[in-house]
């Protein structure tokens, strides 16, 4: 499932020492890391330069406040997704147990940047939901094109289905397709991303995500960008996105 095993990774890593402020915590790692480097390491000139690089890790933690990337700019479909969220509220209220109207609620989630919510729900339908009753349900969906649906929303129903079933290939596709509509829509533009991640092409994940932050300088996109360093062992990378995550990390790691 999507997101999942960058969540589990993490975790693994950091569980031993987790405390209440998960920065420290991913500091520690990364401390750990360094001395760890520092004790293998003989010449007082290996030793200096490996020390510059603790000063410096430790000048990013606290040198560079929280946030202070952030950026007011939103998608410009936020309004449409807003009107779309509460008619899917209304939907799971008058049928709590909907397959339909909690995929609906979900898909709103996504696209207003309601990551943690919308990765719980749709873990729900990979997980809990018997896969052929949930296709059953959203197949015809995608199918009929149903005279109420715009288009945009159509394309959000088929490009999760497709995440739900772990078929990444054809959600980046369908995703390329919402992007054309949607262009300034960060959160579409990190789940593809993310998709590409879990195809294992880290190099794709990580050129989109480049180009997201040129949209938005947003919590989750720093993530992922972190995560592709973290897959590869490049530490120092890694770290210095993962520090301009902060909410983020905070969401999917504890």
């Amino acid at each position: 499932m999507i997101f999942m095993r960058e969540q589990e990774n993490l975790k693994y890593d950091l569980q031993e020492g987790a405390g209440d402020n998960p920065m420290t915590d991913l500091l520690n790692v990364f401390l750990y890391y360094i001395g760890d480097k520092l004790s293998r390491i003989s010449t007082d000139r290996q030793r200096r330069g490996a020390g510059f690089l603790m000063l410096v890790v430790l000048l990013v933690f606290t040198v560079i406040p929280a946030g202070s990337f952030a950026s007011s700019v939103r998608a410009y479909s936020e309004s449409f997704w807003q009107t779309e969220q509460e008619k899917a509220r209304q939907a799971v209220e008058e049928e709590p147990e909907s397959i339909a109207a909690n995929y609906y609620l979900a898909l709103t989630m996504a696209n207003l940047g309601q990551i943690k919510e919308t990765d719980e729900k749709l873990n729900h339908f990979s997980d809990e939901v018997d896969s052929q009753e949930f296709a059953e349900v959203i197949e015809p969906i995608i199918a009929d094109n149903p005279e109420d649906f715009d288009e945009l929303l159509l394309l959000n129903h088929e490009a999760y289905y497709y995440i739900i079933l772990e078929d990444y290939s054809r959600a980046v596709e369908i995703f390329e397709e919402i992007i054309e509509q949607d262009e300034d829509n960060i959160w579409a533009r990190n789940f593809q991303a993310a998709a590409y991640l879990e195809k294992g092409e880290l190099e794709r994940a990580r050129e989109l995500l480049y180009d997201n932050l040129e949209i938005e300088k947003e919590d989750y996109t720093y993530f992922l960008l972190g995560y592709t360093y973290y897959e590869e062992g490049r530490t120092f990378q890694a770290l210095r996105y993962f520090s301009n995550a902060r909410q983020a990390f905070s969401d999917f790691v504890f």
